[in-house]
């Protein structure tokens, strides 16, 4: 979908990565490509798509980003991803 959410990479229920954008199409399709997250563009260098699962939540129109950002903070603080940068 083009709409804005959240997205979370998985390989074997192990969770990798957890973010928040405008356009998930786009910007999945970018991590895909080529990551800007080092540790998950490794991964996914080393073992492919294969063992790779991607959860996307799709957020109301108009939710603000702040609200976005938030919400990916909590799933970063309470699921612990291996390769969000921890702040």
């Amino acid at each position: 979908p083009t709409e804005q959410g959240l997205y979370l990479f998985f390989a074997n229920r192990q969770l990798l990565y957890v973010g928040e954008t405008e356009n998930l199409r786009a910007l999945l399709k970018k991590h895909l490509d080529h990551s800007d997250s080092k540790g998950l563009a490794r991964w996914i260098l080393e073992f492919g798509t294969d063992e790779l699962h991607i959860e996307i939540q799709v957020l109301a129109t108009g939710t603000e980003p702040r609200v976005r950002r938030a919400l990916e903070l909590e799933l970063i603080r309470s699921r612990e991803p291996i390769f969000n940068v921890k702040r």
